[in-house]
């Protein structure tokens, strides 16, 4: 499995090479295990950045196997990044200038309705 090139590039940047390689295979490990789980990619990143660097970290969360409910993990994220909603389903490069808000539409038309 090819884990998201921005998880990779994290890896790479938060630990030394023989730790990350060991990151690299537990987090292949855990989405080859949870490939039906639809927020694996989130709950992977989210890991990522509740383990900041720390590698007993990552194997306390996914060794052998996901130890909390996926959806705890990234509400643990989320309210340790403090934002809440969406933020691990975008990647590392996306959420350094993510401000909360979801992106700009087109600008509205008054088509002259009361709501």
């Amino acid at each position: 499995m090819n884990l998201p090139i921005d998880i990779k590039k994290k890896v790479l940047q938060d630990y030394n090479y023989s730790d990350g390689k060991k990151v690299i295979y537990i987090f292949e490990q855990l989405y080859s295990e949870n490939i039906n789980t639809k927020i694996i990619i989130q709950v992977i990143r989210s890991v990522l950045f509740l383990a900041d660097g720390d590698f007993d970290v990552i194997k306390e969360y996914c060794n052998p196997s996901l130890q909390v409910d996926p959806r705890d993990i990234v509400m643990e994220a989320e309210e340790m990044a403090g934002n809440p909603g969406h933020w691990f389903s975008i990647t590392f490069d996306d959420m350094k200038g993510f401000n909360g808000e979801l992106p700009e539409t087109e600008e509205y038309n008054n088509d002259d309705l009361s709501f």
